[in-house]
């Protein structure tokens, strides 16, 4: 875990997406409705 972590810390969009990830793991009800309900409203 903290190997991979410190290997992509090194490219900010990696990390954002295991941020981004590890949230959705923490609430799979609530983010993906907010993120994805608001992009594809937004679309």
């Amino acid at each position: 875990m903290f190997t991979v972590c410190c290997h992509e810390f090194t490219s900010l969009r990696n990390l954002t997406l295991v941020m981004f990830m590890s949230a959705l793991q923490l609430s799979q009800a609530e983010i993906p409705r907010n993120v994805f309900g608001t992009r594809i409203r937004q679309t």
